[in-house]
C-alpha cells in the first residue's frame, strides 16, 4: 500500500528571523517568520531543521546579551510558529555556553535530536532519536548528528558540561537501532559533503564533513545535511537521498516522500521565502527588533579621514584599508598576536 508524506527542511538559518538584511538595513524576503507563512502542515507532514540557529545576526547577539529583559526567545518563537517537529544542533549553537543552549531548548516546542551529544549537566532537552508515526500509519525514524569538529573549534568553557562524540560511530549505532522500529529512516546531519557530488572526487578527508560516507555505509533513506551553506536540491548517493538548503533562511527545502512496501522514494525542490509573515509572533517580537535597530544606530567611534571605496582587485594587490582597520581593532581589543578578517 502506497503512503505519501512531506517534509519541510531548513538548516543554517543563523539567527535570520525578521525579513531584513542587517548589513544594508533593507527589507528582504527571508527569515523564519516569513518562512512560517509557507508551511502547510497536516498529519502526514514533518518540519525539520539542521541546526546553526542561534548565531549569525545582530538580533540573536543582542538578545543573548540582554535575554533577561525579553520574555520571548526569538529563535524558538519563530521555529514554534513554523510548527517545527524535530531539529538537531549545529556547531555554532554551542558558541554561547551551556545556559544559553539550555534556555533555547526549553523554549522550543520541537524535540532536539542529537545522538552524538552527551549532556553531562543533566539540563539539556536532547534525545538521540525518535520514531514519529504519521496519520497514515507510516513510522518515520529520525536521528540528529552534529560534526564532531565542535571539539576542535569551540571554546573549552562552552563544552564543560557537554561531550561531543564521534559523529559517524554515533550515527551508525543509532541507524541500526532505528531500522528495527521504523519504515523510513532519516538522519539530520549538521555536516556536509566531503566529495564532489558530480564526480566523486574527494574534497577533504579531515572528517569534518562525512555525508558521503554516511550515505554509502549506513542504511538511511533520507540524509538532510547542512553546515556547508550549499544548495543541494536533491541527489542520490548510494541509495540514500540527500539534500542541503543554503544558509540564512532565504530558501527552504520541500521534500515529497512516498513509501511502497519496503521502498521509499523522494522528490524535492528548493523554495524561495516569500514576502508574507503571520501576525504572531511577528508583533510580539517587534519591540526586540526595534531595540536591536536602536542598538545598531549607536555610534561606537569616529574616523579622522574618509576611507575611499575599494575594489576587490585593488585590495588584493595593495591591501585593504577597511580590513586593516578591522584587524587593528581586533588586535587592540583582544590582545591577540595575529588578526585576520574577511570582507565577504
Amino acid at each position: 500500500m502506497e503512503k505519501t508524506f512531506q517534509i519541510y527542511y531548513t538548516s543554517d538559518t543563523h539567527g535570520h528571523i525578521f525579513p531584513v538584511n542587517y548589513a544594508s538595513n533593507c527589507p528582504e524576503n527571508s527569515g523564519l517568520l516569513n518562512l512560517a507563512a509557507q508551511v502547510e502542515k497536516d498529519g502526514n507532514t514533518l518540519v525539520l531543521d539542521g541546526g546553526d540557529s542561534l548565531q549569525g545576526t545582530p538580533l540573536t547577539q543582542y538578545y543573548l546579551e540582554h535575554c533577561k529583559k525579553w520574555p520571548i526567545h526569538p529563535v524558538a518563537a519563530a521555529f514554534n510558529a513554523m510548527g517545527l517537529d524535530y531539529f538537531t544542533l549545529g556547531n555554532h549553537d554551542f558558541n554561547f555556553g551551556y545556559e544559553a543552549l539550555r534556555d533555547y531548548l526549553r523554549a522550543m516546542d520541537g524535540v532536539c535530536l542529537c545522538t552524538n551529544v552527551e549532556d553531562l549537566g543533566g539540563e539539556l532537552r536532547i534525545r538521540p532519536w525518535a520514531v514519529h508515526t504519521l496519520a497514515n500509519g507510516l513510522r518515520v525514524g529520525i536521528t540528529g548528528v552534529v560534526t564532531d569538529f565542535v571539539n576542535v573549534w569551540e571554546q573549552p568553557q562552552n563544552l564543560e558540561r557537554i561531550r561531543v562524540t564521534d559523529a559517524f560511530q554515533a550515527a551508525r549505532a543509532t541507524c541500526a537501532a532505528l531500522r528495527e522500529q521504523c519504515d523510513v529512516c532519516v538522519c539530520i546531519y549538521h555536516g556536509g559533503f566531503e566529495e564532489e557530488l558530480e564526480t566523486g572526487r574527494v574534497l577533504s578527508d579531515s572528517g569534518e564533513n562525512l555525508a558521503c560516507k554516511i550515505a554509502r555505509e549506513l542504511d538511511f533513506d533520507l540524509l538532510l545535511t547542512g553546515h556547508q551553506h550549499m544548495a543541494v536540491e536533491g541527489v542520490n548517493l548510494s541509495g540514500t537521498y540527500a539534500v542541503q538548503p543554503p544558509a540564512n533562511a532565504g530558501q527552504f527545502l520541500h521534500i515529497s516522500g512516498k513509501w511502497e512496501g519496503t521502498r521509499s522514494s523522494f522528490r524535492s525542490r528548493l523554495t524561495a521565502v516569500g514576502a508574507i509573515h503571520p501576525a504572531e509572533p511577528y508583533q510580539s517580537l517587534l519591540p526586540l527588533e526595534n531595540a536591536v535597530q536602536d542598538w545598531l544606530d549607536q555610534p561606537i567611534g569616529e574616523l579622522d579621514r574618509t576611507i575611499p571605496p575599494e575594489g576587490k582587485l585593488e585590495a588584493a594587490l595593495y591591501g585593504s584599508q577597511v580590513a586593516a582597520l578591522f584587524n587593528q581593532v581586533q588586535l587592540t581589543e583582544t590582545g591577540a598576536d595575529f588578526s585576520c578578517t574577511s570582507l565577504g
